[in-house]
């Protein structure tokens, strides 16, 4: 499943329990991580912020999903050629905030297609225990 990374796909977020993680992850990819356990429940604010620093937006980053979109879109301080942002632990924001994750993979989603077309890889993968 994870041999997607390094591709342009319409696959673009993917879940996979964390014993798979490592046997499955190609250690080529650059990679960018969030450790979603520190959070008992996670808040719009504490999502972005997490991402934000993931990804190093710029400090001007606003913390709403029109603001995350546009950094994800953005990027151009990165000098990678594909992303893949790995969510540990993310049992508990699909769990508790549910209405969170799916506004996080329809942006991502729209992110994913606006870098398809300049054929660079862009993935989400939320890790469950």
């Amino acid at each position: 499943m994870l041999s997607l990374l390094n591709q342009v796909t319409w696959e673009s977020v993917h879940f996979i329990s964390s014993g798979d993680l490592e046997s499955q992850m190609d250690p080529t990819l650059d990679t960018y991580e969030i450790d979603l356990s520190p959070y008992q429940l996670l808040e719009k604010q504490d999502l972005l912020r997490e991402i934000s620093h993931a990804l190093d937006f710029p400090v001007y980053f606003d913390f709403n999903w029109e603001s995350l979109y546009e950094g994800m879109t953005d990027l151009s301080w990165k000098k990678e050629r594909h992303f893949v942002l790995i969510m540990k632990n993310a049992g508990p924001l699909w769990c508790q905030t549910p209405h969170l994750a799916n506004k996080l993979v329809t942006t991502w989603q729209t992110a994913a297609e606006h870098w398809s077309r300049s054929d660079i890889p862009f993935h989400l993968v939320f890790v469950f225990d």
